[in-house]
């Protein structure tokens, strides 16, 4: 079965006959719908709009595949007040997708049905309009899934051996406690930070932020529930609930399926906003023609004026637009000026040369 992807054209055709093997005979008021195998929303109809009387019992429609539909099968049914049967089963896929340049990638709102034949090309031009966004963008748009291992930061901010059975053991104050060891002295604590909001001991960690999402925690390899097992404050501190404290040791060796470990899986970073996936979509649409050689491209092109019959066209010279940190697109310029109106190149970003580095990977 032919899968037809986003921007192609469907030939939809049905035929209705007297009787089984008789001749061709017309219908009445005859619409088209498309709907999923499985249920749900008609995509198209019932409608009558665009269906072509080709000859007698012969009926057509073209029909193309917009840019957010749903991958899956679906049946074409043909309404009419015959009650006539007619129908078929046809299979839509999604486009393309690009590879992630700068994480989990960034998805396109598309405001026109792709040229047919855009699936060739899709991923290669969402790809392309993904790398002059963000960069012109400043690069300060993008959500990337990280996975922590999280080790134990101790409070007093150093370090002593604690044997079995010395009085250092014994100390289980939730606030900082003066202790001389070995001819110094520790503020010692039970091992969790007091908080200045409040009297209780907080079991919380600090992300490397900001956090926009947290999608898993595990522990000893069971996956906790949010709301209930831990909940995210100010979009950096993870902290535990139901009266549980975290571990205070990680078994890095192993893998987080494992007894002993505990990650935490999250999203970081910001999200595209509308205007940008707006952007990203007319964008992706434009180098889409570009790339099938269409000539309704609106890419500016290095011409600086057009004369044809008596007629004199200046263009807006494209160098001039590129050194400006713009598209010559006014929906993907939009975006720009309203997020980095001073065209910085990249993000702010702070570095801590002084603390330790913490084990991660990457998803």
């Amino acid at each position: 079965m032919t899968i037809y992807r986003p921007g192609d054209v469907v030939p939809l055709v049905a035929q209705f006959y007297q009787y089984a093997g008789g001749p061709l005979v017309d219908v009445t008021n005859i619409q088209i719908k498309i709907q999923p195998v499985a249920g749900g929303a008609a995509i198209l109809g019932p409608t009558s709009t665009g269906i072509t009387h080709v000859t007698t019992g012969t009926y057509s429609y073209a029909y193309t595949v917009p840019a957010n539909v749903t991958a899956g099968s679906y049946i074409v049914t043909w309404p009419n007040d015959e009650n006539a049967a007619a129908s078929e089963i046809i299979q839509l896929g999604d486009s393309a997708t690009a590879a992630a340049s700068y994480c989990d990638g960034w998805t396109p709102t598309f405001t026109c049905a792709l040229p047919t034949g855009a699936y060739a090309v899709s991923g290669t031009a969402l790809q392309a309009a993904s790398e002059v966004l963000y960069g012109l963008s400043g690069r300060q748009f993008g959500l990337c899934t990280v996975t922590r291992r999280p080790c134990r930061q101790s409070c007093y901010g150093d370090t002593w051996p604690i044997a079995t059975g010395t009085p250092l053991e014994t100390y289980d104050n939730s606030y900082p406690t003066p202790a001389l060891y070995a001819g110094e002295w520790y503020n010692i604590t039970c091992g969790s930070c007091g908080s200045d909001c409040s009297c209780a001991r907080v079991s919380e960690i600090a992300l490397p932020g900001p956090v926009y999402d947290v999608t898993s925690v595990k522990i000893d390899g069971v996956v906790l529930t949010e709301g209930t097992d831990y909940r995210l404050d100010n979009s950096r501190y993870l902290v535990r609930l139901g009266g549980e404290e975290w571990p205070l040791c990680n078994d890095l060796n192993l893998a987080d399926t494992e007894v002993g470990t505990w990650s935490v899986t999250y999203r970081t970073g910001q999200a595209l906003p509308a205007l940008g996936q707006l952007a990203l979509g007319i964008l992706t649409d434009e180098f889409t023609k570009a790339l099938l050689c269409d000539a309704s491209c609106r890419l500016p092109k290095p011409v600086q004026s057009l004369s044809r019959q008596g007629v004199n066209i200046t263009f807006l010279d494209p160098n001039e637009v590129f050194q400006a940190g713009r598209t010559g697109l006014y929906t993907p310029d939009l975006f720009i000026t309203t997020y980095n109106p001073r065209a910085l190149t990249t993000r702010s970003r702070v570095y801590d040369i002084d603390n330790p580095q913490r084990l991660r990977s990457v998803t």
